[in-house]
């Protein structure tokens, strides 16, 4: 099976693999898809209307029911915005001949505009909307992002000519009239007034999981010792779930060492895959089939484990906890994968400030050109600056977490397996999310990108107290970190994490001597041959790279040099797979 590719349209345009499509075409309007889809869309239609929708499962029979009046659905379109976890809804009105696209308000399903004078595409595979261009050009601006932040702000991808919608968008056409525009601001939602507290938060959480399991599907859950995987587990077990779990990576990390102990404890089956193992018999496979799913810019680093997945797990409902901890404890910079030191200046810093402090990161990654940025800075500012507002507090960084990180990052997750596994993660959910930043453990008025836990100590105690809500043997399992959530109760037992962790800071973070996966691409790094059409921007200070491989030769680079190479080295793949269509200005 192929990437799930849908596309609208007011243009015909054929593939050499036509035979697997269907189309519906409607006045000048064509709706083609895979025909593997079928029972996942939904296509409903009278005199009237036409609707084109790929949505989440409790947001699909929700639609079901009114199927008889799909006027209803868009003029209630509001009413249904808090089912609306993941995907597209198309509405056309046969009378005015006008079409109106919206996305999920997370802009977690990955869809993309083509718009080049009166035509236009819509689609999930940004790699067909490429394949049906002439031609295309780098966008600075979003390399710019990508190696700040890890990903591409706003609508933007690595292409000029093709933009992403951002959570909440609309994309609307009425005879020569176009529009591409918010619908709908997450923050206008979730920070409204809710007192609805832990019951309200335990009860969207339950209701998520259960309303989106397809019942033709079984069930995992990936366990690990972290805190999400708790919340996860306990309303799993409460609500008597038929489930078993999942953990990959290497077999003495401490995810893995928690997770044979928490199965063992809980008597739930756990199966380990273990990523070097797999990626050493297939990684050019497993990289090319990756930016194959998602090719805007993807991170390969940690997120390649999720090819492994997709291999070993089919047909099955898979319960995250993917952005608990970012939004529920605050984020902090020990990894700079999730979130970035450049988000924590944009979303924490003066604005006066940005251009110097921006311009320290990009000094900091090593082999960018300095000279590049300076020149393009105050455009590249004030293209993001709708995040930056300290006078917000925290709300700004939360919109960002939502509207970027978990749609870009975990967006990239997410395209990579949704054409297998139906994914659901119960934390991304507009009512959750509206109770817990109206709530005492809420972030929005605590200090974070910090690494010590004692200023998110008041929030990690949502985890045992929803946990106590459902399943409290829970616990009582282990964590990653020597120590149980049972702990964070009692004032008495409060000594045990905070010890814990100052331990382990003076001990250090000792790194195992197992292979760790991404070893294998060492030789692909020291072997970057600088004659992409990504070069041929003034991007890359060649000079700087040229040191930057020799200290990874040396085996003397840093963790955030070696991911960063890794970043470089995927747009430089991309560059080269579509070299024949890039065009310089």
């Amino acid at each position: 099976m192929g990437y799930p590719s849908i596309f609208i349209s007011n243009q015909e345009f054929s593939s050499p693999d036509q035979n697997l499509f269907e189309m519906k075409s409607l006045k000048g309007l064509y709706f083609k898809f895979k025909k593997e889809l079928i029972n996942d869309l939904l296509i409903i239609e009278n005199d009237t209307s036409f609707v084109f929708a790929h949505v989440n499962l409790a947001l699909r029979n929700e639609i079901k029911n009114i199927k008889s009046d799909p006027e209803k659905l868009y003029s209630e379109f509001s009413f249904h915005i808090e089912k609306f976890h993941w995907g597209f809804i198309a509405f056309y009105n046969k009378k005015s001949n006008s079409l109106k696209c919206y996305n999920d308000p997370f802009g977690i399903y990955p869809l993309y505009l083509n718009k080049q004078e009166a035509s236009f595409n819509i689609s999930n595979d940004f790699d067909q909307l490429i394949d049906c261009l002439k031609e295309i050009t780098f966008n600075k601006n979003a390399l710019q992002d990508y190696f700040l932040f890890n990903y591409t702000l706003k609508s933007r991808t690595i292409f000029k000519e093709i933009k992403q919608f951002e959570g909440g968008m609309l994309y609307s056409k009425k005879g020569d009239q176009f529009k591409f525009q918010k619908s709908y601001f997450i923050g206008s939602y979730i920070f409204r007034k809710n007192d609805g507290g832990l019951d309200e938060m335990t009860k969207s959480l339950t209701e998520n999981i259960t309303s989106n399991l397809d019942l033709n599907k079984r069930m995992k859950i990936p366990l690990t010792g972290g805190f999400d995987t708790k919340v996860i587990l306990s309303l799993a077990m409460e609500n008597k779930i038929s489930f078993d779990t999942f953990t990959f990576g290497t077999p003495s990390s401490h995810d893995t060492i928690a997770a044979k102990k928490i199965s063992k404890q809980l008597e739930i089956k756990n199966t380990f895959y273990n990523s070097y193992e797999y990626f050493e018999k297939n990684i050019d496979e497993a990289l090319m089939t990756f930016l194959r799913a998602a090719p805007n810019a993807p991170i390969v680093h940690t997120l390649l484990q999720y090819q492994m997945m997709k291999t070993h797990i089919k047909n099955h409902n898979i319960i995250t906890g993917k952005m608990g901890g970012e939004l529920i404890v605050g984020p902090i910079l020990l990894s700079q994968l999730i979130t970035t030191k450049a988000a924590a200046i944009l979303t924490k810093s003066d604005k006066r400030n940005l251009f110097r402090e921006f311009e320290n990161v990009i000094s900091d990654i090593g082999f960018l050109n300095t000279h590049s940025y300076v020149k393009n800075a105050p455009e590249y500012i004030n293209s993001i600056e709708s995040y930056n507002d300290i006078d917000g507090g925290n709300k700004r960084l939360i919109e960002f977490l939502v509207n970027e990180t978990y749609a870009k990052f975990f967006g990239t997750v997410f395209s990579n397996i949704f054409a297998k596994s139906n994914m659901i993660n119960p934390f991304m959910d507009l009512r959750f999310l509206r109770a817990l930043f109206n709530s005492k453990y809420s972030i929005t008025s605590k200090k974070v990108f910090s690494s010590s836990p004692f200023g998110h100590f008041q929030s990690r105690k949502l985890y045992p107290k929803l946990i106590q809500r459902s399943f409290p043997e829970i616990l009582k399992s282990p964590m990653d970190r020597g120590y149980n959530l049972e702990d964070f109760l009692y004032w008495y037992k409060y000594p045990k994490p905070i010890l814990n962790y100052v331990k382990r800071k003076i001990k250090g973070n000792t790194k195992t001597q197992e292979l760790d996966y991404l070893s294998l691409l060492n030789d692909k790094l020291k072997g970057i041959s600088k004659d992409s059409p990504l070069f041929k921007l003034d991007l890359i200070d060649t000079n700087k790279l040229d040191e930057m491989i020799k200290n990874l030769k040396n085996n003397n680079i840093s963790n955030f040099h070696y991911q960063k190479l890794i970043q470089l080295f995927v747009l430089d793949l991309l560059a080269k797979k579509y070299a024949q269509k890039i065009k310089f200005e």
